[in-house]
């Protein structure tokens, strides 16, 4: 009795944590894609409006289509790493535009 009431308890609780698991993916997938579509988009803004440095608007394009591409075709595994390496790309990039941000809305008197 004892012995199959912990067996039935470690059945339950390893299925509990593949459905967490389950779930903790789904979610970063949706934030990865959602994430890389909006730098995307945000960066084309960037080349087409001309504003802020073409590098930027580059290095965006060129992050958000990765990232998207690697989530789409499955090739981008959302462990540690790999999270972590999108975090790392799109931190850097969201960085570096508000930099040029904060840059373009310092008066003339502060830049020189």
């Amino acid at each position: 009795w004892t012995r199959q009431a912990g067996t039935q308890d470690a059945e339950a609780f390893r299925a509990l944590l593949r459905y967490t698991g389950e779930v903790n993916q789904a979610f970063a997938k949706v934030f990865v894609a959602a994430s890389s579509v909006a730098i995307f988009l945000w960066s084309l803004a960037i080349l087409t409006a001309r504003t802020l440095a073409r590098t930027a608007g580059i290095l965006g394009c060129v992050i958000g289509a990765l990232a998207l591409i690697g989530i789409l075709s499955g090739s981008l595994r959302l462990d540690v790493h790999g999270f972590g390496l999108v975090v790392l790309a799109e931190g850097i990039w969201t960085l570096s535009v508000g930099a040029l941000l904060i840059r373009l809305a310092a008066p003339a008197t502060e830049r020189a």
